[in-house]
């Protein structure tokens, strides 16, 4: 019943979208993270990372439009915890789907959900590397929102909560950490 539900919003949707007004682009930004501000117990800096991805927009009414994304993506952070100093880094492909409101000309408000694939994770520790992908999940499914400011029609500002709907933890390792991922993204980019 779930799926012909979803199968039924997806068709009204699509069926009211207008093609020929289909936007596609090509986007880089930096991206930054940071998840102490979320849980403390992180003395955490934030990393700084070039991510790239194409870009669809899909008109559904004047100021109203879903915002599709095919992203490539490398997250990291540096935790200080007692005397290690750990750096943990994923690659990932994310594909958020959002539905993007522009209550002004400049300025838009999004919300949406992203389902990410883990293609690389390693974690190094005072020199030592370690190939973590074992120990994680490699499909994750997320919710997202943020707003977003245009410069002009090429360059953007973003602000992004996204919130993990699970560990990312195989089931061994899930019981010792229970923390769902929160993270906030600052990003600046560009379009062309």
């Amino acid at each position: 019943m779930k799926k012909l539900i979803v199968i039924f919003f997806i068709v009204i949707i699509a069926s009211n979208i207008n093609y020929s007004q289909v936007n596609v682009f090509n986007n880089e930004y930096l991206n930054v993270n940071n998840r102490e501000i979320l849980n403390p117990i992180y003395n955490n800096l934030p990393v700084i990372y070039m991510n790239s991805g194409r870009l669809v927009l899909f008109p559904i009414v004047d100021n109203l439009k879903i915002e599709g994304n095919f992203l490539f993506i490398k997250k990291g952070m540096r935790i200080k915890y007692e005397d290690n100093n750990i750096f943990l880094e994923t690659d990932s492909f994310e594909i958020p789907v959002l539905f993007k409101f522009k209550p002004i000309n400049n300025l838009a408000v999004y919300a949406g959900s992203q389902i990410g694939v883990i293609t690389k994770a390693k974690t190094e520790n005072n020199s030592k590397t370690e190939e973590i992908k074992k120990n994680l999940k490699n499909i994750r499914y997320k919710l997202k929102i943020g707003g977003q400011y245009m410069m002009n029609d090429l360059l953007f500002f973003d602000a992004r909560f996204i919130f993990g709907l699970e560990t990312g933890f195989t089931e061994n390792l899930e019981e010792k950490n229970e923390e769902k991922k929160k993270t906030i993204q600052l990003s600046v980019g560009y379009l062309f």
